[in-house]
């Protein structure tokens, strides 16, 4: 429903809303877990794990009738048939091609915010001896430092493939600063979470830009089903990275993962820079 020059921004601005999902679910369990705590509340139906469903099943039931009562339905296209005499009206084909060169770059954001989201869970419980509640305001807490960053219009400043270039080299900057050092837990956090905002800060914009152009490299008749198949790769790369932080220790290897990703990544952008890009 929007124009391909604003599509862009127009992710960049739902990224801030997912952003501050990622935000406020933690501080959610938090709060869950905390007042089942204070409540005394173990029992088999309701207790500290199993309060976080039942308020995520509220959460979706508002969300499906809230959908239900107001969401407005894109126009859809009609299917034409060809007339005999005349140029075909068919649909022009999908561009495979551009749209699996992007999807690669799509696939590497969420491995790093599934693989940071883990590792900073753990990192925080097991070798800063944070509790539960502590660990979830501190994650709670870094994700909704970053979303203000959200609102600057950086997608009016970039074409898509330069915002993938800028940002990847972002993200890759980002990863120096989860480098184990020797120093106070004071000052492991701060550095960490500095680190941590500048990784979210560029995982938002990776998102809108490369969204951004997923959604303009196939005909209208087709956005659909492109859109559902770069949001199905997303969802595989934010599970791989939570499943790689199980297996990667807190510490140099957890850098090490990443950097060599986001290098990775930011050359395989280079490589396929003409594909990166809406043909005239």
């Amino acid at each position: 429903t929007t124009g391909v020059k604003t599509r862009s921004l127009y992710m960049q601005y739902v990224g801030v809303v997912v952003g501050c999902g990622y935000g406020l679910g933690p501080l959610l369990a938090t709060l869950v877990e905390a007042t089942c705590s204070a409540a005394g509340l173990d029992g088999v139906l309701l207790n500290a794990n199993t309060a976080p469903g039942w308020a995520m099943a509220l959460i979706f039931a508002f969300e499906a009738a809230f959908l239900a009562c107001y969401m407005v339905e894109p126009p859809r296209f009609a299917a034409t048939k060809p007339v005999v005499g005349k140029e075909s009206s068919a649909v022009p084909p999908m561009p495979w091609a551009r749209l699996v060169a992007v999807w690669i770059v799509v696939f590497v954001t969420p491995i790093n915010v599934g693989c940071w989201d883990v590792h900073t869970a753990f990192l925080a419980e097991q070798e800063w001896g944070m509790t539960v509640v502590h660990a979830g305001l501190y994650l709670g807490g870094l994700n909704l430092l970053a979303v203000p960053f959200g609102f600057i219009p950086v997608a009016a400043c970039f074409t898509d493939r330069q915002g993938l270039a800028v940002f990847g080299a972002m993200i890759l900057a980002a990863d120096a600063f989860f480098w184990p050092h020797d120093s106070g837990l004071a000052t492991k956090a701060s550095v960490y979470g500095v680190g941590s905002v500048l990784l979210l800060i560029a995982a938002a914009f990776l998102k809108a830009f490369g969204w951004g152009l997923v959604s303009k490299l196939p005909p209208p008749q087709r956005r659909q089903l492109a859109i559902s198949l770069n949001s199905t790769i997303y969802m595989w790369g934010r599970g791989l990275g939570a499943v790689v932080a199980g297996y990667v220790t807190p510490g140099s290897a957890f850098a090490t993962f990443l950097a060599a990703v986001n290098a990775a990544a930011l050359f395989y952008t280079g490589t396929v820079w003409s594909a990166l890009q809406v043909p005239s």
